[in-house]
Formats: structure tokens, C-alpha cells, sequence
């Protein structure tokens, strides 16, 4: 997701790696991964910016010669994790999306607020500039909105809300009209690719109600998870593992027990290419 990182998953993934090998990925850009600051983001084109994170999850599966693969995408990774599984139905065998942005193209409960943001991008300049993060600020925040923005504006790379930018609409200062310009609803709806959804119970970055909808317009399992807001699988990880086993049961996965349980945490160091 936008502020978070691959390790916000270890204790979901310490949970089920008796049954499955999971692999934990940062996207160039995102959590821990670096993004070469050689490349002008402003220049690459919305859909350069999907290929070539499609081409980094593809070089992955491929280079480590996984099967059977099981793709959760958390927030603006299910966007790319729906993309790369748009154009590549024939590499994994399902989708799991948590909390995922990018299917409608409604921004949830605080929209008006990331365009704004996301858009503008002055304020993440100012205090970038002058590196004013600090934990204990971060703890003494209160309101949810304001921690979750703050926390994206002390990630280690700030590239995240650069990207998320590009994939949101504002179309006036004014009234604030704002919404996500590549919608993946039809594609999903299209797609052969076995679907689930896991969503936070409280999550009002992107309502849980979204998820119902597709849920119910294409059969497609989900659960809900209590006492969770936006990051399910880190505020409630032994809940959110029994949804992970619940919505992969439901689309007749087996389980694989010959699995080496082993978990990878890969930091994606690479240069991203323009693809022309």
C-alpha cells in the first residue's frame, strides 16, 4: 500500500507459512524499495508507470520459477496487483485483493483530501525539505487521517504519493471533484482469474462497501475483518490469516503442505526502464 511496507505483512505471513511459501514484495518507490532518482516520475506516462511494475512482479515469479502463485495486493498494490493479472491471467492462480483502491473510480471517505494532497504535493515538499519526522510525533496524532498522512510523508523513499498522484483526478480546486482515472472495474469483471476480497471492517480510506458491491455483482468470496481500519493484515493479522484461508478455500485452492514454509522478504533495488 501507499504508506506501507512488506514487513506490515510478517506476522500474517508467520501465521500461514506452514502452508504456504510466501514471498514479500516493495515495489521501487514503495516501503523499502529504492526507485533511481535519475528518472523523472513527471515524464512517465500513466501507463509506463503500470508496465513497468507489471514487468517487476513478472521478472520476479519468473526468476524464481514460482507456481501456483497467489497474488495479494493491499490498497494501490491491489491496482497494480489487478493490472499485472489483467495481462498476465496465465502466471497465478489467484487474486486476493485487501482494501484495494482502483476498482471504482470513487477515492472513499477522504477523496477530495488525496487529490488535494497527492496533487499538490507542496506540503510534502516543505517538510521533506525540512525533515521534521519524528516517531513520537507520529505517535501523539490522534485522528487517523492525519496519522496516515503523516506516515506517508516519512516514508524512507517518498516516491509513493508521487505515483498514487498520477492515477487521481482533480478536476477543480474549487469543488474538489476528484476521482481515480483508471478504474479496473470492467477488467475485473472480465477477467477468468479467481477473485476474493479481504477488506477492513472500519476502513474509511476505501470503504469495505466497495468490495461488498463487486462481491455481490460478480459472486466473488470476501470477508470482512473486525477491529480493522484500512491495513487489516497488520491490525488484526490473526483474523485477517483466517480470512486469507477462508476466501482461498472458497475458490477450491488447495492448500499446498509440501511447501518449505519458507517466508522472502525482497526489497526491489532495480533501475525501472522507460518502456517506449
Amino acid at each position: 500500500g501507499t504508506c506501507g511496507n512488506s514487513l506490515s505483512f510478517v506476522k500474517f505471513a508467520s501465521i500461514i507459512c506452514s502452508d504456504f511459501d510466501v514471498h514479500l514484495l516493495d515495489l521501487p518507490g514503495f516501503g523499502r524499495s529504492n526507485f533511481d532518482n535519475n528518472i523523472d516520475i513527471n515524464l512517465l506516462e500513466n501507463e509506463d508507470i503500470i508496465n513497468m511494475y507489471c514487468e517487476v512482479i513478472k521478472t520476479y515469479i519468473s526468476s524464481n520459477k514460482l507456481r501456483n502463485v497467489i497474488v495479494l495486493g493491499h490498497s494501490f498494490g491491489g491496482f497494480i496487483a489487478s493490472k499485472f493479472v489483467i495481462r498476465h491471467p496465465d502466471m497465478i492462480k489467484k487474486l486476493i485483493l485487501v482494501s484495494s483502491a482502483g476498482i471504482y473510480p470513487t477515492l472513499g471517505d477522504h477523496g477530495a483530501y488525496w487529490a488535494l494532497l497527492f496533487k499538490l504535493s507542496l506540503p510534502q515538499s516543505i517538510l521533506r525539505i525540512l525533515n521534521v519526522f519524528d516517531t513520537m510525533i507520529t505517535n501523539m496524532i490522534n485522528n487517523s487521517f492525519l496519522k496516515y498522512y503523516y506516515k506517508l510523508l516519512s516514508s524512507p523513499h517518498g516516491f509513493a504519493d508521487k505515483f498514487v498522484g498520477r492515477f487521481i483526478k482533480l478536476e477543480s480546486i474549487f469543488t474538489l471533484t476528484s476521482y481515480w482515472n483508471h478504474p479496473t472495474l470492467y477488467e475485473l469483471l472480465s477477467s477468468p482469474i479467481p477473485l476474493g476480497f479481504i477488506h477492513g471492517e472500519h476502513d474509511n480510506i476505501m470503504p469495505c462497501h466497495q468490495s461488498i458491491m463487486f462481491s455481490k455483482l460478480s459472486s466473488c468470496p470476501i470477508h470482512i475483518v473486525s477491529n480493522a481500519y484500512h491495513a487489516p493484515h497488520y491490525e488484526n493479522p490473526i483474523e485477517f490469516s483466517i480470512a486469507f484461508r477462508n476466501v482461498v478455500s472458497r475458490v477450491s485452492i488447495p492448500i499446498n503442505k509440501n511447501t518449505s514454509g519458507k517466508i522472502s522478504l525482497s526489497y526491489f533495488c532495480i533501475q525501472l526502464k522507460r518502456l517506449i
